[in-house]
């Protein structure tokens, strides 16, 4: 059934910690949906619409650890690692992590309070090999705002070090992203590292990035000028 945050413009749906059943992304705060309550308007789909395509995306969720996650490189074949807000997972072979990749996992627990406009996720760790991290999530909802937002302590022994995205799984309505899109940001951006085959369907300037044609491939534009705060 899942929770719903609601405020006057913004009703959010957020699945419940087993709906994703995959080793990619966070289980906690996992947005399937975000309505605008004035309008109707909806904004969130599923990473592709071909049943068994991708890896079980939809609407708002994040990853820790895009590249590698905290403990591979240095875990030997059959023992443990954590990907934060899933659990220990177990390395199956001596070869280069990829989020696509299967692992067994063992689930973290998950304390959750929840009430009209603001769900907290509480993860407790599984001490492996040294590591240990306690993850706070927290989202939230004020007028046309949604807001997520992280904590991390590291509990363990070993230092930690990973990097956190969230996939952003959207058309309004339903509609495929194309020319008629226009995303707007509240400051210039600067590209950061680009890479030509992942942005030759994306014309991005000052604070304004604008699609060429409807993509059929992926994407990506990793860019920095955010305001803090």
């Amino acid at each position: 059934m899942g929770y719903r945050l609601e405020s006057d413009k913004l009703q959010v749906d957020i699945a419940e910690l087993d709906y994703y059943p995959g080793q990619r992304f966070d289980h906690t705060g996992f947005i399937t949906q975000v309505r605008l309550q004035t309008s109707e308007h909806t904004f969130c789909v599923q990473e592709s619409p071909i049943p068994g395509e991708g890896t079980g995306g939809e609407g708002l969720c994040n990853e820790f650890g895009l590249f590698t996650s905290i403990g591979y490189e240095d875990a030997a074949v059959g023992e443990c690692f954590p990907k934060l807000g899933v659990g220990n997972l177990t390395k199956k072979e001596d070869a280069k992590y990829h989020q696509f990749q299967e692992f067994a996992v063992e689930p973290f627990h998950t304390e959750i309070e929840s009430s009209k406009d603001r769900i907290r996720y509480t993860v407790h760790p599984k001490e492996c090999r040294g590591y240990a991290v306690r993850q706070e999530k927290i989202i939230s909802v004020k007028g046309a705002t949604l807001t997520v937002e992280y904590r991390l302590d590291n509990v363990g022994s070993k230092r930690i070090e990973t990097d956190e995205y969230i996939h952003n799984f959207l058309r309004v309505d339903d509609h495929a992203i194309g020319p008629d899109y226009v995303l707007m940001f509240p400051a210039s951006l600067q590209l950061i590292d680009p890479q030509p085959e992942l942005i030759k369907d994306l014309n991005i300037q000052d604070n304004v990035v604008r699609w060429i044609t409807i993509p059929t491939e992926c994407f990506y534009a990793k860019m920095k000028g955010f305001p803090q705060g």
